[in-house]
């Protein structure tokens, strides 16, 4: 375990019933071959080493000696291993089902009551502790169920469910081992199914009618995380104090593999479908909360500006709609475009094309010469392209979209997204402030996946005022095009006509920057867990130096700019992560980052 991360085995091996010397031999087979596979947790179904489908020979002494010495035999086998491996047997005395817990060469426990056991492991500082059975009462964070459930139609869907609920009502790791395939068949049928869940999710499941090993990478961290954020510890402390027995054992730090276990996208989920649902909740509840606010304010307009790229995209198509609920005449929604000196001809005609399909009012305000005498009123020379240069654009943009709104009783609506929020990314006084922030629970990477679903949901007749096809494709291939387009702010002279600024050369990749992000706030993890899980996810994209870097540039910005984050304009929450001093981050302006910084030392 290292970082908080274990790779755990839940098992169901081959067995034959009442033959403990083929079933011992069966565990300890592929106890070692999950243990040289790395997991550090092997746990076995209910009664394997005899077999749950005994009936009454389950009392017979000799099966019972058999069973007690099987035990032994498997506790020989694991000498020299610090894996814990978790089996049921019959009692030697009483012959009721108990599960063994056994770690290089000992047998550490057996336990007949769930309640009455607490496993407690240390790695270098890292602690978890393994409980059996549906035993939450003992605010493990992770509870081990040696299963011997037999098999029926709609089973397999009411076990998954059962582990993912008990999972997340108690914030831990799930695991659980069935029985399977080698059972008597006189009378039911037992199936297997292996699950592990983790605070709800799930991690790894085996298929029904299959023995063998379901391996999962489960992280002890964001246990322990999610009940700090839920605050679930005084509940737990409090039922710990009634465990009676605890025995703590250590295991030896290894890097587990996390292959394949951590995403790019944690914003993201992998199921279109699934996407797509969360996608529609998300502008519905951006809709909505817009639609409520312009009422409110008694608004008779929304004032935005439309820049052509992502964010102002996504606020104009959340103004329509929540015009269109209303019913409210989207004429009313004046969109106004603002060039100045980095305006490209690319993000200029997709922002005109925009409105004028959606049929809103249009508007196109040049500010150069606003710009070319302000500099002149404060003595800055034009031709240094620094902050003053650029910030200067910006204050001018929100001046005139404030200026408007007074002017047309009407609402100025935000567009900046969580991604710049969380970077500073966003000018004081600029377009870091309006009356209405849609977007700032929107994370960038999100926002390229919204912004995509609109466009097909165009293409399907949504947000259409003329019924012609011809209008539909054109509108979603605008909004192709915004996605393809490099973020930038184009406050720097453009080239030729096109955009000489962008903004991820400058401060990083958004995509990883969202990871950061997410693990940070979601979780609490430190940084140099989060760049370990960054350099696994995007190996075949970024190396560790890239990755490195940007993730220092990220905190050191991140707590820099957090004066920005404390005065921020209502908005909408849409998930676990937001920046917003009322709904989301609560961080003193003045908070240093060097704990943070030194952490990353440790890479």
């Amino acid at each position: 375990m290292k970082d908080g991360f274990i790779k755990i085995a839940a098992v169901t091996p081959n067995l034959k019933v009442a033959d403990v010397a083929y079933n011992t031999a069966e565990i300890v087979k592929l106890f070692h071959q999950a243990s040289d596979a790395g997991a550090k947790l092997i746990v076995f179904p209910k009664l394997c080493l005899t077999g749950c489908s005994l009936g009454d020979l389950i009392m017979q002494s000799a099966l019972l000696q058999a069973a007690a010495d099987g035990i032994q035999m498997i506790a020989k086998e694991t000498k020299g291993s610090d894996s814990v491996v978790v089996v049921g047997f019959p009692d030697p005395v009483s012959g009721q089902p108990v599960t063994a817990f056994i770690q290089n060469g000992t047998v550490l426990a057996t336990v007949a009551k769930p309640e009455s056991f607490l496993l407690q492991v240390r790695v270098e500082g890292t602690s978890c502790s393994f409980s059996v059975g549906l035993c939450y009462r003992s605010g493990a964070d992770l509870v081990v169920r040696p299963m011997a459930e037999y098999d029926l139609v709609c089973a397999d869907t009411i076990r998954t469910q059962e582990a993912l609920c008990g999972s997340r009502r108690h914030q831990c790791i799930l695991v659980q081992a069935n029985a399977g395939e080698g059972e008597s068949t006189t009378d039911y049928v037992y199936a297997g199914h292996n699950l592990i869940t983790q605070c709800g999710k799930l991690i790894a499941e085996s298929g029904s009618f299959t023995n063998g090993i379901c391996y999962g990478v489960v992280d002890v961290d964001l246990v322990h995380a999610a009940r700090r954020m839920k605050k679930l510890y005084d509940e737990l402390t409090k039922k710990r104090q009634a465990v009676p027995e605890k025995i703590s054992v250590s295991m030896k730090p290894c890097g587990t593999v996390l292959s394949g276990v951590i995403r790019q996208n944690p914003f993201l989920v992998e199921d279109e479908q699934e996407m797509n649902r969360r996608i529609a909740h998300i502008l519905m509840l951006q809709t909505m909360g817009l639609k409520k606010r312009l009422t409110h304010c008694r608004a008779k307009t929304a004032v935005l500006g439309i820049s052509g790229g992502l964010d102002s995209t996504l606020a104009l198509f959340v103004t329509v709609r929540a015009f269109d609920l209303l019913g409210w005449d989207r004429k009313d929604i004046l969109a106004v475009t603002m060039p100045c000196f980095g305006t490209s001809d690319r993000t200029h005609k997709n922002a005109m094309e925009m409105m004028e399909l959606l049929g809103v009012t249009v508007r196109e305000i040049s500010i150069a010469d606003a710009i070319t005498q302000h500099f002149s009123d404060i003595s800055h020379d034009q031709n240094v392209h620094n902050a003053t240069y650029e910030n200067a654009q910006a204050r001018e943009r929100t001046q005139i979209l404030m200026d408007l709104a007074n002017e047309k009783n009407g609402l100025m609506v935000g567009t900046g997204d969580l991604s710049e929020l969380a970077l500073g990314w966003a000018t004081y006084g600029g377009d870091h402030i309006s009356m209405y922030a849609v977007n700032a629970d929107v994370p960038k990477t999100l926002m390229r996946k919204i912004v995509l679903y609109l466009a097909d949901r165009v293409v399907a007749g949504d947000f259409d005022k003329t019924g012609e096809e011809g209008t539909r494709e054109k509108l979603a291939e605008t909004l192709r095009d915004v996605v393809a387009t490099p973020v930038s702010p184009e406050l720097l002279p453009a080239a030729a006509g096109s955009i000489a600024q962008k903004t991820e050369d400058i401060i990083g990749p958004y995509e990883l920057h969202d990871f950061f992000l997410y693990y940070m706030l979601r979780y609490g993890f430190a940084p140099h867990k989060i760049y370990r899980m960054a350099v696994v996810a995007f190996s075949q994209v970024y190396d560790g130096d890239e990755i490195r870097k940007w993730i220092t540039l990220f905190y050191q910005r991140f707590f820099a700019q957090q004066f920005k984050r404390s005065c921020l304009p209502d908005g909408p929450a849409i998930g676990s992560v937001g920046l917003s001093p009322r709904a989301g981050l609560k961080m003193p302006s003045d908070a240093e980052a060097a704990a943070w910084l030194s952490d990353l030392n440790r890479i």
